[in-house]
């Protein structure tokens, strides 16, 4: 039986993972040159700056797995209720999938 705690871990592990691939397969993408056939030309450096910002975000998650699995609490602390993980596992896959979908797109 999974705890509450190893749940989250994964959740934020398969956060890292998803915003790490997106990230790593539009960056072969534009060493590639294959990126001009998706953004326009002007827009190839605001990308490349997000695909930056994205591989941050995937540290981040990445670190908050680590800390969800040793017990620390590195949600926010805002009280909003926003911040949990979804409910069910057809609805995390769902929305896992959803974020893959360019991946699986680009590759073709």
């Amino acid at each position: 039986m999974l705890t509450e705690r190893s749940i989250l871990a994964l959740h934020h592990l398969a956060r890292a993972v998803v915003l790490g691939i997106l990230s790593l397969t539009a960056t072969f993408m534009a060493r590639a040159g294959k990126l001009k056939l998706y953004v326009e030309p002007q827009m190839i450096l605001v990308l490349k700056l997000s695909l930056l910002a994205l591989f941050v975000l995937s540290l981040f998650q990445l670190f908050s797995a680590v800390q969800a699995w040793k017990g620390n609490n590195v949600q926010a602390d805002c009280n909003c209720g926003g911040h949990s993980p979804p409910a069910g596992i057809s609805q995390s896959l769902f929305l896992y999938a959803l974020f893959l979908l360019p991946v699986l797109l680009g590759l073709i």
